[in-house]
């Protein structure tokens, strides 16, 4: 017993150094990708249960679980985010420009094709960061039914006239138009149809 008790006591040094070191170590985080197919809208549920629909030949990408002072998520295509409440923890969409959205409220839908340059946020309460045609950062608080829209090539951030459901409609397989130009109308048909139209 007394060569048990002496072994049990060298023995518990290390183990307890090899579990504070283990404890104090970062985990490395997982992350989540999700892909949409063209003419695909699909809908995803975040860690926090914040829902989001994602529209045809989008890629959205979140870790397994939020942790930190931040829940970021990173988006290249078109979502609707019906974000959980959590003050202590801001909800930030990064997306392929040098444009971020800080969600001030709870429900907005972000437009972010990496191959056209631009970046269209429209709904509730966002804080937009961006990169000025100046290269400085600038921020924008945008209030509710407000759209914008980002020119990633020239910097430059202007203000559109819309009718919201035009924007959002997809997310429940609809195609609304109001005062839409000819334009816009074959872009949104081509998403929600995976079809080219040549003008």
């Amino acid at each position: 017993m007394f060569w048990f008790q002496r072994i049990a006591a060298i023995l518990i040094l290390p183990l307890i150094a090899s579990s504070i070191y283990f404890a104090t170590q970062k985990m490395p985080v997982e992350y989540i990708e999700v892909r949409t197919n063209p003419g695909m809208v699909a809908t995803v549920t975040l860690p926090d249960k914040s829902k989001v629909w994602l529209n045809s030949k989008t890629y959205l990408k979140y870790p397994q679980k939020f942790t930190g002072e931040t829940r970021d998520v990173v988006l290249d295509g078109e979502a609707y985010f019906s974000v959980q409440k959590d003050r202590s923890k801001k909800f930030i969409v990064s997306t392929p420009f040098n444009l971020k959205a800080e969600v001030l409220g709870t429900e907005f839908n972000i437009e972010a094709y990496k191959e056209s340059n631009k970046v269209t946020t429209a709904l509730v309460s966002v804080r937009l960061t961006y990169q000025s045609k100046d290269n400085k950062e600038e921020a924008l608080l945008m209030k509710p039914n407000e759209e914008f829209e980002y020119n990633a090539k020239i910097g430059k951030l202007k203000q559109n006239d819309t009718y919201m459901a035009t924007l959002t409609a997809w997310k429940d397989g609809l195609v609304i138009f109001r005062n839409t130009s000819f334009e816009e109308a074959l872009k949104i048909l081509g998403k929600r149809f995976d079809s080219e139209f040549i003008v």
